[in-house]
């Protein structure tokens, strides 16, 4: 429920739900691997971290806790530490081709303006599969960064450059 309150951009009431979660479990996996999101999306970056660190120290430390992990710290522009998140995810998750770890550190690197990786990247995933994100957001963003391959491949320089700074913006 809490995921699916974020998703639909109802924050405080996600805080409140993992909140209630961890106050009846205070190692339940799913809320600690969660709840630092929320943080993050109120800036509270430091309480974030710490929450995540707890997920760890519980062995919650999830494919979803370091994507997460890996969001914060490129909201914030910690480059270097998103893309351990998010390569760390793709080691404890099911699928070490993940499109969504994989959109993700793309998104990183295109953020980090090495635009390079993020095309290496996203090769082999169609844009149907970077679009499942439930982060909508980040799922435009990996679909204008396709889209600004696509556009430079094609000789567009122009319109692959608006849309990639489009995608750094979404």
């Amino acid at each position: 429920m809490g995921y699916v309150l974020l998703k639909r951009e109802r924050v405080t009431e996600a805080a409140e739900f993992f909140r209630q979660a961890l106050d009846r479990n205070p190692d339940h996996p799913l809320a600690l691997a969660a709840y630092p999101l929320v943080l993050g999306y109120e800036g509270r970056f430091i309480e974030a971290r710490a929450m995540l660190d707890r997920a760890a120290a519980a062995g919650a430390l999830t494919a979803e806790a370091y994507l997460t992990m890996g969001k914060l710290a490129l909201l914030y522009g910690r480059y270097a530490e998103a893309e351990g998140c998010f390569l760390n995810a793709l080691r404890t998750g099911n699928r070490p081709d993940d499109p969504i770890a994989m959109a993700h550190l793309a998104r990183t690197y295109a953020a980090a303006g090495d635009r390079e990786k993020a095309r290496r990247s996203l090769e082999g995933f169609t844009r149907e599969e970077l679009l499942a994100d439930p982060d909508e957001a980040n799922a435009r963003g990996y679909a204008l960064l396709r889209d600004g391959e696509a556009l430079a491949a094609a000789g567009g320089a122009a319109e692959a450059a608006r849309a990639y700074g489009q995608a750094r913006d979404a």
